[in-house]
């Protein structure tokens, strides 16, 4: 017994290295966008199948069907808590592809990677199952706080305790910060950052009047926020660290929702300099505001810029019939409307493949986290209403 088992120690551990030398040369050339992956599924365990299920029936790109009928087998052992091992086959009969582990931080994010790597290898698109989920959840009628979770509400944990109203939450680009806007104490809008490790919280900006609208540049030494500091509500860039304010717009307008490109150049916000909320683009030093010509409504805000596409932007447009999420293509010079229906599509983000994002659904009182394949106009909720209300997400990856 002794002797078997030590041999097959042996050829795991061959086997284990001769995989990490393997080179990622599975990608398949896609004819269009539009291409459907026919995938099928196993697992060790029926947790980890149902919880792969989940993942890709959230992916646009990929559809879980039986065996008999799949382009790629996926098949997914687990040998610990923190890691498992993968293998792609294809072909009748069946011929392995590519085989890999992959470790995570507990059980969910290992199948999550190992998911994601399924995922570059075989479309060449960036997986993004194994993101960290920032959220503003209301629980049983208690007031918004600060949530976070993996991207399909595991691991859930409520990161603030103030018992007043949290809002705007966003991660740190290393996902070692939550900056937010509460009226914790004061009453009034502040921005306080907590160190998502130890949960130490500090106030970042508690200027006279409004503090709001926080986000981290792509490299995260800067922040832009929306200040009423001069009575006016405009847009302002601060060193992460604490110093160096800079006022950088300055009009008798509101400014608002800044987000980067994905250098940290420019900036995207909302302005209502004509009147109602429209899209501007300008420097992040300062200058000329630019007007986006989306033509599509008089209610344009909460943009969130594609970091993949520099060409792409998403928003909120404001209808006859509610709110809905509008994509704006710089290459094509047109804006196209993403969501439908009676219900009202808000705050919307991308994920790190350029090509979902998540979501808040609004009926009636109730909010949910959805997402969004903006090349197939598919969408999947997140999260049971059981949970009660989340809006407001941000998103981060971590290697």
């Amino acid at each position: 017994m002794r002797s078997k088992g030590l041999i097959l120690l042996v050829v795991l551990g061959c086997w284990q290295s001769s995989l990490m030398s393997q080179q990622d040369d599975i990608v398949i050339t896609k004819a269009s966008d539009e291409r459907i992956y026919r995938i099928s599924l196993a697992a060790s365990n029926a947790r980890d199948t149902a919880l792969l299920k989940k993942c890709f029936d959230a992916h646009g790109a990929y559809r879980v069907v039986d065996v008999s009928g799949s382009e790629f087998h996926f098949e997914v052992n687990r040998t610990n808590a923190q890691e498992v091992w993968s293998v792609i086959s294809s072909g009748r009969p069946q011929r392995v592809l590519k085989r890999y582990g992959v470790k995570g931080r507990n059980s969910r994010d290992s199948l999550f990677r190992a998911a994601d790597r399924f995922v570059q290898l075989t479309s060449g698109l960036n997986g993004f199952f194994a993101s960290k989920l920032l959220f503003i959840g209301e629980r049983r009628g208690a007031a918004q706080e600060v949530y976070s979770s993996d991207l399909f509400f595991g691991e859930v944990q409520q990161r603030t305790s103030d018992k007043s109203q949290a809002v705007s939450p966003r991660w740190s680009p290393n996902g070692r910060n939550i900056i937010y806007t509460s009226y914790y104490r004061s009453g009034f809008p502040d921005i306080f950052i907590i160190d998502e490790r130890t949960s130490r919280r500090v106030p970042f900006a508690t200027y006279k009047g409004t503090n709001s609208g926080a986000r981290y540049s792509p490299d995260g030494r800067f922040i832009a926020m929306a200040l009423s500091a001069t009575d006016n509500v405009e847009l302002y860039l601060a060193k992460t660290q604490g110093g160096g304010l800079k006022r950088i717009t300055k009009t008798d307008s509101i400014e608002s929702s800044p987000t980067w490109n994905r250098n940290g150049s420019e900036l995207v916000f909302t302005s209502d300099l004509l009147g109602r909320p429209q899209l501007y683009r300008m420097s992040a030093s300062g200058g000329k505001m630019t007007r986006i010509m989306t033509n599509i409504s008089r209610y344009c805000a909460e943009p969130d810029w594609n970091h993949v596409d520099p060409n792409k932007i998403a928003f909120t447009a404001g209808f006859r019939e509610g709110f809905q999420i509008v994509l704006w293509d710089y290459r094509k010079n047109k804006s196209e409307i993403l969501t439908r229906g009676r219900r009202d599509s808000i705050e919307a983000v991308w994920l790190r493949d350029g090509r979902h994002l998540v979501f808040t659904r609004r009926t009636g009182g109730l909010k949910q986290l959805m997402i969004l394949d903006a090349i197939t106009k598919q969408e999947r909720p997140l999260h049971s209403t059981r949970f009660g209300s989340a809006s407001q997400a941000d998103v981060v990856y971590l290697r």
